[in-house]
């Protein structure tokens, strides 16, 4: 209800015997309808979620359970010191926002922040595109944690490309704090089959893997 996006991982269950199956395009397209809708809580959306299988099922029989972060298989770990997506927050602004990036400066010149709350949508269907996004940097200015995460929330309506969006946050970035060495990662959920993992960066530390995913993908 705060406007701040929350990512699960849902395993729906049904009897094999039903009369009818939800064709899968058609359920990933019902379940990004969800992208801009408010609830209570967690329960409220899966009751939703549940009444609606169960008219086009015709069954009762229905199973539907929900993941977060912790509950799910991590390809690549991430330190909890860096994952920024459970800060509390007002979030009111759904198109990029540069604005809202705040600084402080600090006796630490390293930063990293990971999120998976990095949404666009395609420019061609308009379709949502999800992401995780890894930042690092080296400067002497500080983005605040909060300020970062409401800045890639600011992205959910935006229309681009993955690659434009992963230089749009470097371009951001840079600009504001003029770091020494600067990395962007964006991690785009697969289309088609077909990952796009975006990387932008400018400095000498930059690690060069591309071996590796994270639990969205």
């Amino acid at each position: 209800m705060n406007g701040k996006p929350e990512v699960y991982r849902l395993r729906l269950t049904y009897p094999s015997d039903s009369e009818y199956i939800i064709e899968s395009k058609s359920l990933k397209l019902y379940l990004f309808g969800f992208s801009m809708m408010k609830f209570k809580n967690t329960d409220e959306a899966i009751a939703v979620i549940r009444n609606d299988l169960k008219k086009i099922l015709v069954t009762d029989e229905i199973s539907i359970e929900c993941f977060n972060r912790s509950h799910t298989i991590k390809y690549d770990n991430i330190p909890d010191k860096y994952i920024i997506d459970d800060i509390p927050t007002e979030i009111n602004t759904y198109d990029p926002a540069p604005a809202l990036l705040e600084t402080e400066k600090t006796a630490v010149d390293r930063f990293i922040y990971y999120s998976d709350l990095l949404k666009s949508n395609c420019p061609v269907t308009g379709q949502p595109d999800w992401a995780s996004v890894h930042i690092e940097y080296e400067s002497k200015l500080c983005i605040t944690r909060e300020s970062m995460l409401k800045y890639i929330i600011s992205f959910r309506n935006h229309q681009d490309y993955h690659e434009n969006c992963c230089e749009k946050i470097f371009h951001d970035i840079y600009k504001l704090c003029t770091p020494s060495y600067l990395a962007v990662k964006c991690f785009f959920t697969r289309r088609g089959g077909i990952e796009i993992n975006p990387v932008r960066y400018a400095g000498k530390n930059f690690e060069k893997r591309n071996d590796y995913h994270y639990w969205r993908q």
